[in-house]
């Protein structure tokens, strides 16, 4: 199955259609990020906010139907929904018809940053941090907007998150996920349509790091996107399973996800200037990694979309000097159907011969194998590290932790195996990890 998706996948997304637009230098009051952009989307178009403009394209081909000014407020965020687009900016809202016309100027009374905006149920959820003068307070917030006369229902604070990233509907138990931080901590809660809490996500590793983005399948359960991890969680909290984002030992950054049709589609920055798009199956296994662009000077940010039929990749880059949106389209991948025919053996006539007596085999020294070579990522607080158990034959899984982390070899030892996360002995040979098909290991 991975041989055929990685060569499905490389089939359809290679090449990649391509479209460049200005971003634009201009920074804005705040100075927190360099350019306010976003791209969102609704059946037939996107919408690129870049250098102080929105920009209404066709999907697939690009091609520019309209544009509109914006106002001077920054960061600007977007969502489409029906036949409206709704801006969000630190002062206030807009609404503009699919033509971008602007109907509504909605000003807020108490300035916030926001990340990033949705709609449900006629309702405009935005989310952010608020604002003192220009900087940021430390209080995650969601304000609730009616979308009859575009007015502010009302103002949540965060119980746990200073900073709130995303909120996202579970559509199978139509609560809210929050996803953010708690200073540089994990941070994820879970509301009900009434705003109040239902749980709060543990956090599942320790030093994890901000909760940046999620998405649900089908089943309501939920993926989660941290600064190395991605997590899967049941529907009321709990994790079920993790994969790794990390390629190799280079920083890097998370940007998004989306899920559709039992893949999860991740794209980070590794470092700062090489973006890629990683894929993984249902049960978190990277299934593949795609370079999205060359001659890359920095990535400051990136969406991930898709409306069931094609996926969306868009990125705020500097290349050559300029700083621009570059935004790329795929065909989803579609769910792999086997169909398993089970087919009797026809019966065959066989003629019994008198069996000779078999020759006894001499007997034969035996010779001790070493290890095949099995490569497994160690977690070593911040770092990771692979590592080739082959080279440790005749040690202990401790034992083998102490000498590449420096970890006490009677250490708490857990293993990954692509499906599920489970507690090993430290007192265990390391042939233990190819037995178990073991990829990762982290030690508390």
């Amino acid at each position: 199955m991975l041989s055929e998706l990685l060569r499905r996948w490389r089939r359809i997304s290679v090449p990649l259609t391509r479209l460049k637009t200005g971003l634009g230098a201009r920074i804005g009051g705040l100075g927190l990020f360099p350019g306010a952009c976003d791209v969102c989307a609704d059946d037939r178009h996107l919408y690129v906010i870049v250098g102080g403009r929105v920009e209404k394209r066709v999907k697939g081909r690009f091609e520019l139907v309209e544009r509109a000014q914006l106002p001077d407020f920054y960061p600007q965020r977007c969502v489409a929904s029906s036949d409206r687009l709704y801006i969000t900016h630190s002062r206030g809202v807009l609404e503009f018809t699919s033509g971008l016309r602007l109907i509504r100027d909605a000003p807020r009374s108490k300035p916030i940053f926001p990340f990033s905006a949705s709609v449900y149920s006629n309702q405009l959820y935005v989310v952010g941090t608020r604002l003192t003068g220009n900087r940021t307070s430390g209080s995650g917030v969601v304000e609730v907007w009616g979308l009859h006369n575009l007015s502010l229902i009302s103002t949540y604070n965060s119980r746990h998150c200073s900073t709130v990233y995303k909120i996202s509907l579970n559509p199978v138990t139509n609560h809210l996920w929050l996803m953010g931080a708690d200073g540089a901590r994990f941070c994820a809660e879970v509301y009900d349509k009434n705003m109040f809490l239902v749980s709060t996500v543990r956090e599942p590793i320790a030093d994890l790091g901000e909760a940046v983005d999620v998405d649900f399948d089908e089943s309501g359960h939920a993926y989660v996107l941290a600064d190395k991890y991605l997590f899967k969680f049941t529907m009321d909290g709990s994790m079920q399973t993790w994969g790794s984002v990390a390629t190799g030992n280079t920083y890097v950054t998370p940007l998004g996800l989306a899920y559709s049709n039992g893949y999860v589609y991740v794209l980070v920055s590794q470092g700062h200037a090489k973006p890629l798009l990683l894929v993984f199956d249902k049960n978190l296994r990277r299934v593949d990694k795609v370079e999205l662009s060359s001659g890359v000077a920095k990535v400051f940010g990136g969406r991930v979309l898709h409306d069931n039929k094609s996926l969306y990749i868009a990125l705020a880059i500097e290349s050559s000097g300029s700083r621009e949106w570059v935004v790329y389209t795929a065909p989803l991948l579609t769910p792999r159907q086997v169909v398993v025919v089970h087919q009797a053996p026809q019966a065959k006539r066989v003629q019994l011969e008198p069996q000779h007596p078999r020759p006894q085999p001499k007997p034969q020294q035996v010779q001790v194998e070493a290890l095949p070579q099995h490569v497994v990522t160690v977690v070593c607080g911040s770092n990771l590290v692979e590592v080739d158990v082959s080279r440790f034959m005749g040690f202990s899984i401790g034992e083998m932790l102490s000498r590449c982390c420096g970890s006490s070899p009677l250490a708490k030892v857990y293993g990954y195996d692509g499906l599920a996360l489970r507690e090993l002995s430290p007192w265990e040979r390391v042939d233990a990890l190819v037995k178990g098909s073991v990829i990762v290991l982290y030690t508390q």
